[in-house]
């Protein structure tokens, strides 16, 4: 089974290789609970698992579009709605590797997320530094939380916040951030985006609307449930900003990515 090299040197594949790339991303209509499957020519990247009873769903649907590969699985964070449907997942597909936050959070879901693990020979890779990789057209850069431990939330602020480039376009994954998380992104961010999925399931942060501010996106969505609703306040934040949103509570989202070109629609 090949493996994903992760390496610096990977960063100096030329530009001029990746024109006219395409990229597809399905956000999984998971309830308030994290799952996204990223492709592109033939190469995947899965950003957490949902919860225990999203893995079924998940599985499904990579058993009826013939996927049994992925390249590599980031776990932002430890909480059962990131890690739930992880053992469910590894049943039906083969994960390269595994990428994962430096703030374990003993759980069932995490007994559950480590023994699948062990079980399928995986070690996963702990996240301490910022990494870059190159996957396909891809460049995805890894941006590890920069404490140990944080004193407040300490789960939802050691999320990884993925970005993933193709040609001229970019797209940002931001995990449950909260205010500490965030802020330390704003700190080191210098660039905008046209895609952002929004931290923590829509839910209100004083940090955020600073954030959305600096990295001006086009399109943005957002996880959530009928039971556990994004807030009022971030939408009207979003609308004022020209952001156009969609909710994975209305659907599974569906985005496709072509010359700098998005298409996005949900069922």
């Amino acid at each position: 089974m090949k493996r994903l090299l992760l390496t610096f040197a990977l960063l100096l594949v030329p530009l001029f290789l990746v024109f006219a790339a395409r990229l597809d991303i399905h956000c999984f209509n998971a309830g308030s609970a994290d799952c996204f499957l990223i492709s592109q020519d033939g190469h995947r990247v899965m950003i957490d698992t949902g919860l225990k009873k999203s893995g079924k769903d998940i599985a499904a649907y990579l058993e009826e579009n013939g996927i049994e590969h992925i390249d590599l699985l980031i776990i932002t964070h430890f909480d059962k709605d990131h890690i739930g449907g992880c053992p469910r997942i590894l049943e039906v597909c083969d994960i390269d590797t595994v990428i994962q936050s430096n703030c374990p959070k003993e759980s069932e879901a995490y007994a559950a997320y480590t023994r699948a693990l062990e079980e399928h020979g995986i070690t996963p890779i702990t996240l301490h530094q910022d990494l870059h990789l190159v996957l396909g057209a891809m460049l995805l850069f890894l941006d590890a939380p920069n404490l140990a431990e944080y004193p407040v939330d300490p789960s939802n602020n050691s999320s990884i916040i993925t970005s993933i480039f193709l040609d001229d376009s970019s797209l940002i994954f931001m995990g449950d951030a909260e205010t500490l998380r965030l802020q330390e992104f704003y700190r080191s961010n210098s660039r905008s985006y046209e895609f952002v999925k929004i931290p923590h399931h829509g839910r209100y942060d004083v940090a955020l609307p600073g954030v959305i501010e600096q990295i001006a996106p086009k399109f943005a969505v957002i996880t959530s449930s009928t039971k556990e609703m994004e807030d009022r306040s971030v939408l009207d934040m979003l609308s004022e900003k020209n952001v156009e949103t969609f909710l994975t509570r209305e659907g599974a989202i569906d985005i496709s990515l072509v010359d700098n070109e998005y298409t996005i629609t949900q069922k």
